[in-house]
């Protein structure tokens, strides 16, 4: 997809969720939401009712309403369809990286992992470590310094700044989801 039409798929959708919330919006409340100028707001209006996205209804000769049209709803489904299959993609390839990191450190003889810090796929870590049955520990890293005294612990820490002090026993997200030379 090229930049200018995500670009403007992004805008419209901000638009819809506009229009859903306040269905009477007036260009000055659509650019407040899109972020975009008044007349930034005026000239993509004008390109989205000229691509048939959005229509016009005037109302008295100084107000107007905007509602997106059946191919404008499409537009929006389409994207969202479109990122929902890409999300989907990239959580099945990072369980699989997951799920193969457990195997792997279960293998080098490890019986807990303990994850450190925050991290949007924890799920996935903890579903592998299920999976594989070695125990899931989560928890920040100030408590790790302190506590990790227990060898059989391998350590994942959630941060790719932690990677200039590894130990045998620990590895990042990152490279577990990104090097394909760690796995």
């Amino acid at each position: 997809m090229d930049t200018n039409l995500s670009n403007d798929i992004t805008i419209l959708s901000h638009l819809k969720d506009t229009l859903t919330d306040n269905p009477d919006a007036t260009q000055r409340d659509i650019a407040q939401h899109t972020g975009l100028s008044l007349g930034m707001t005026n000239a993509m209006l004008k390109r989205f009712i000229d691509k048939g996205w959005v229509m016009m209804h005037r109302l008295t000769p100084k107000k107007v309403t905007y509602v997106l049209t059946t191919q404008g709803m499409h537009e929006v489904a389409s994207r969202t369809y479109h990122y929902m299959q890409h999300t989907f993609k990239l959580m099945n390839q990072y369980g699989q990286a997951m799920l193969e990191t457990v195997a792997r450190v279960k293998r080098e003889g490890y019986t807990e992992i303990i994850l450190c810090g925050d991290c949007d796929v924890a799920f996935l870590l903890e579903y592998a470590c299920k999976s594989g049955s070695v125990h899931f520990i989560k928890q920040n890293e100030a408590k790790l310094a302190g506590e990790n005294k227990n060898h059989t612990a391998f350590v994942i820490f959630a941060d790719q700044k932690a990677d200039a002090v590894l130990q045998k026993n620990q590895t990042t997200l990152y490279k577990i989801l990104y090097d394909k030379e760690y796995v």
